[in-house]
């Protein structure tokens, strides 16, 4: 597993789950890791949502770069950027 820091910005909030996660996870299985994240309030920073839903997120990924790690980003679409 290569690690990786999960961060997600969410209903005007943005937060990372205190654990990583796997950088070679598919969009899926990142969407569906953050999403039960989200239920049960595991992201710091973001209030817990029982109810929430990613759908349409969009998943991107960073490498690791001058002393900071891999990251992987969650963000809602948006109608001029994907």
């Amino acid at each position: 597993m290569e690690p990786a820091t999960l961060n997600l910005t969410y209903n005007g909030q943005c937060g990372d789950l205190p654990d990583d996660v796997n950088f070679d996870s598919s969009a899926e299985e990142v969407l569906e890791m953050a999403t039960e994240a989200l239920r049960t309030g595991s992201f710091i920073g973001i209030d817990a949502d029982p109810e929430g839903d990613l759908t349409g997120f969009k998943v991107e990924r960073y490498p690791a770069k001058d002393g900071i790690g891999n990251r992987l980003v969650l963000r809602p679409s948006v109608p001029f950027g994907g």
